[in-house]
């Protein structure tokens, strides 16, 4: 993939060969592929059965090799060869069987341990069942403060009722589950759903969401907006969120990218009321927009420069998102 910029690459992969969801009284099936700028592809088809679950992959255009790696439920899992090709069983329970068969030569299979993480902030590294992680046990032992009240600053928060992703709710509920109060604050995002559905009052809505304390703004924002009502969106969300920081109780502020402006409630938070600001990096500014071409004022540009600074700066700790975003990140802090 071409670099576009120090962490922005593109020629991203092309859906191709899309076949939705079809059920018939034997199984239900579907299928989907993807072709990379080298000319690659790969599509699978998946079909499920009453017993069994088939995929079959059709790997073209690669250069030296193609490489399929399967995430397997933990247990205790056996290979073996046979004369028709490699075979994974899983035992102890209910026994499952993985068969693998090509119509051209594997040059290697094996079963190696690797990783899971089902919730953020969690990581297994392969253990069998029943052991426990080192690395879970030092997560258990690594909050300094018990019984926090986070508020926490995303523009597009949806839960998974609605398209988006999911990031900060699944961050939410693992605060949660480890003793926080956590307090959303959120803007109205096109298509998705923020779990309140009341009306509003006085420009908001609030309301417990499995567990989140929910302040969604009247603040209604859409891709489909021109770069002048997006970026005042933005900006009126930013400041509605300087009020909520100097009137609500709370004990550390945590802000996500993007928009860059969600930064702006933390700086408030950090400088006028003394408390600790987490923020987190999704994007790089002004890289994104400048390798994009989204704006090329070199004021704008510079404006936005200044608010990065100013947030990493303002920040006791920066959450990258990506290696590459924190290298990045660095270098304006």
């Amino acid at each position: 993939m071409p670099r576009l910029s120090r962490f922005l690459l593109g020629d991203w992969l092309k859906t191709e060969r899309l076949q939705p969801l079809q059920e018939d009284d034997q199984s239900t099936h579907f299928a989907a592929g993807y072709r990379d700028g080298q000319g690659a592809c790969h599509h699978r088809s998946v079909r499920l059965q009453d017993d069994a679950l088939e995929v079959v992959d059709d790997v073209q255009g690669f250069a030296r090799q193609a490489v399929l790696r399967w995430r397997l439920m933990p247990g205790d899992w056996h290979f073996e060869s046979s004369p028709d090709g490699p075979r994974l069983t899983l035992h102890g329970g209910r026994e499952f069987s993985l068969n693998v068969l090509a119509d051209v030569p594997i040059s290697r299979c094996e079963l190696v341990e690797g990783g899971e993480s089902r919730h953020y902030l969690e990581k297994n590294t392969g253990a069998r069942a029943g052991s426990r992680n080192p690395a879970t046990r030092h997560s258990d032992n690594a909050t300094a403060l018990d019984g926090m009240k986070v508020i926490y600053f995303h523009q597009h928060f949806v839960t998974p009722n609605g398209p988006g992703g999911i990031r900060s709710y699944a961050m939410a509920q693992h605060l949660l589950k480890r003793g926080h109060t956590v307090i959303m604050v959120c803007g109205s995002v096109q298509g998705g759903d923020t779990g309140l559905n009341g009306p509003f009052t006085k420009g908001l809505r609030r309301g417990c969401v499995n567990g989140i304390d929910v302040i969604e703004l009247d603040l209604r924002y859409s891709n489909s907006d021109g770069f002048v009502k997006r970026a005042m969106t933005f900006v009126k969300f930013a400041w509605r969120s300087v009020m909520l920081v100097l009137s609500e109780p709370y004990d550390l502020v945590f802000a996500t990218t993007t928009p860059l402006t969600a930064g702006i409630p933390g700086i408030a938070a950090r400088w006028l009321r003394g408390k600790p600001f987490v923020f987190e990096v999704r994007d790089l500014w002004p890289e994104l927009p400048r390798a994009m071409g989204v704006i090329r004022n070199p004021l704008v540009l510079w404006a936005i420069g200044v608010l990065e600074w100013a947030s990493y700066r303002s920040a006791h700790r920066l959450w990258a998102c990506l290696p590459a975003l924190w290298k990045a990140s660095r270098t304006g802090v």
